[in-house]
């Protein structure tokens, strides 16, 4: 949340200067791999294919577009914190403080108070990793059960999205080791719905119907039903994205 109280003569200068210093930051960044798959994906035309735009820049440090188009036009005063999770999303993690020292230089009188709710924020941050941590340990478990017993591409597939799993989780447990500090959190990529959808699949064809009543038996027939029919729409989905790319 922006500071609202209205700027002074004296502090305009120092916003727009540090606006223009985050804007040349994001400038001086590159999209990842995901991203330009991102963008081939939904067939835009790239104009400045080697920038990274805001709303980019907004889902790494997790801020609203909006706000990263505020402060680079020097709308609204911001915390040291906020600045933090900008450059931590742009720059390699070794230049980080000493960019954000620069940053709150600049921005001097400028520069807004941290929040008092900032240990509330970070004590939930931290139960969200937590969670996010045993959730990504529990979903790696399931993909390396897949890939020892498939085969051939879906084989290869599922051993790649288990790396996957095993990356994110890595950076939870190395995120989890750090202080409970405010911008010290960022969430692991989500599991997306097509690696959910098999994993449940691989689920409902691995269970022992042995002991299921006849009810039970004909509502676990017709979830799985569901599930096969959500992998077939979302493997046919990748495969139109695929050739768009």
């Amino acid at each position: 949340m922006p500071d609202l109280r209205p700027i002074t003569d004296a502090e305009r200068p120092h916003l727009a200067a540090l606006g223009a210093e985050l804007r040349s930051l994001r400038h001086a960044a590159r999209p990842t791999d995901e991203e330009r798959a991102l963008r081939r994906a939904r067939g835009k035309i790239e104009r400045l294919p080697d920038l990274v735009r805001q709303s980019e820049l907004a889902a790494r440090a997790e801020l609203g577009c909006t706000h990263i188009s505020d402060l680079e036009r020097g709308r609204y005063r911001t915390r040291r914190s906020t600045l933090r999770r900008i450059v931590a999303a742009l720059v390699d993690e070794d230049l980080v403080e000493e960019i954000v020292d620069g940053l709150v230089e600049i921005a001097g009188p400028a520069l807004a108070p941290e929040s008092m709710y900032a240990d509330r924020v970070a004590r939930r941050r931290a139960v969200r990793t937590r969670r996010l941590r045993e959730q990504t340990r529990s979903t790696l478990r399931q993909l390396e059960r897949m890939a020892r017993s498939r085969s051939g591409g879906l084989g290869d597939r599922v051993a790649d999205l288990a790396a996957r799993a095993r990356e994110d989780l890595d950076r939870l447990n190395l995120e989890a080791d750090q202080d409970e500090d405010v911008d010290e959190f960022t969430p692991a990529r989500p599991v997306d719905e097509r690696i959910a959808a098999i994993v449940e699949l691989d689920r409902l064809r691995h269970m022992n119907l042995g002991r299921m009543t006849a009810a039970q038996l004909h509502a676990h027939f017709d979830h799985l039903e569901a599930v096969e029919q959500t992998v077939a729409r979302l493997d046919s989905e990748r495969r139109t994205e695929e050739s768009r790319a």
